[in-house]
């Protein structure tokens, strides 16, 4: 959209908060179904328990650092081209997920199964951050629940736009099973290892652990069909030197100290703890069509976004 006014929330804010806006870090796995201020709190909390200054750590979350301008209004953008090119450019992935429960909003959108599949296919980091909820039910489940919990249908998923869910179903038919398989295997080990974490050691949970990393190893054996599939569609079109270049992302500090209270200030009588990144979605750019389309009439201009002109640099870390 160069020389177009509407650019995407990231880069608006870089213009304004310098320091907020930086080389991304972390990509996020995660659904727009989300509550706001539970997923800034997971991330928060996250980095806490890490001890990782938030100022630093700059986090790529596509609501944010993508043009919603091209995605929403114009739809121009080839959905798995652009999150496979910047999971394999920012390398480390969080996924925040909602529950450990068969209701988790995470299990049930198609992209963050997809997203977290292709990395896992890639042996990328991937991490966990689980919000307040999950962690709740996580510390009073036993063993064997931890191990049932999450349950993976990657065809019954859904995408909030047809043609994204389209695209994505076409590409992994045929493989289903070993993304449903792959998927629950690994946040099984994830779940497990945040488990060890609060668990005394015993018997029971180092034989668990053990068969996580037998069926983990069995997994990467298997996945190297669909792996040489997903990464030949990530890569097409794109040079060896695009990769060196690594997306602008927003950071966690930023999310806590400014986002939320600009939002808090911005709609005073229905921001709340309830509110979802979707139901945002429609205050800032309008409700969708049949097509998932926004009409953008009377955007709201949360951080200049709206009116600042598009350039070729956006997109690109230091805009």
């Amino acid at each position: 959209r160069e020389g177009k006014a509407g650019v995407s929330l990231c880069t608006a804010i870089g213009q304004r908060f310098p320091s907020a806006v930086g080389c991304a870090t972390n990509f996020i796995s995660w659904s727009w179904r989300y509550s706001i201020k539970k997923f800034i709190r997971a991330l928060q909390a996250y980095c806490q328990e890490r001890n990782w200054n938030t100022s630093e750590r700059f986090v790529w979350v596509c609501f944010i650092c993508n043009n919603q301008f091209e995605w929403l209004q114009e739809g121009g953008k080839d959905g798995v081209k652009e999150f496979g090119t910047n999971l394999k450019k920012i390398q480390n992935v969080i996924c925040v997920v909602d529950d450990v429960a068969a209701k988790a909003v995470y299990f049930t959108r198609l992209w963050p199964v997809f997203e977290v599949f292709t990395a896992h296919c890639e042996q990328l980091p991937i991490h966990l951050a689980l919000m307040e909820d999950g962690q709740q039910r996580l510390l009073k489940m036993n063993l064997l629940e931890a191990r049932e919990a999450i349950v993976v249908d990657v065809m019954s998923a859904k995408a909030s736009e047809k043609k994204d869910e389209d695209q994505i179903k076409a590409l992994i038919a045929g493989t289903a099973r070993k993304i449903n398989r792959g998927v629950e295997n690994l946040f099984t080990g994830l779940i497990l290892d945040l488990l060890q974490k609060e668990m005394e050691p015993n018997a029971e949970l180092q034989m668990t652990l053990a068969a996580k990393r037998e069926r983990k190893a069995e997994l990467r054996m298997t996945l190297a069909a669909t792996k040489m599939k997903l990464q030949a569609e990530v890569r097409k079109a794109l040079a060896a030197d695009d990769l060196d270049e690594i997306p602008p992302g927003v950071s966690v500090e930023f999310l806590v100290t400014h986002f939320d209270r600009e939002l808090e200030r911005l709609f005073p009588d229905k921001y709340d703890e309830a509110t979802t990144f979707v139901q945002l979605a429609d205050w800032l750019w309008g409700p969708p069509d049949s097509d998932g389309r926004r009409g953008f009439e009377r955007p709201v201009d949360l951080f200049g976004h709206v009116r600042m002109i598009g350039s070729s640099r956006e997109g690109k870390a230091g805009v």
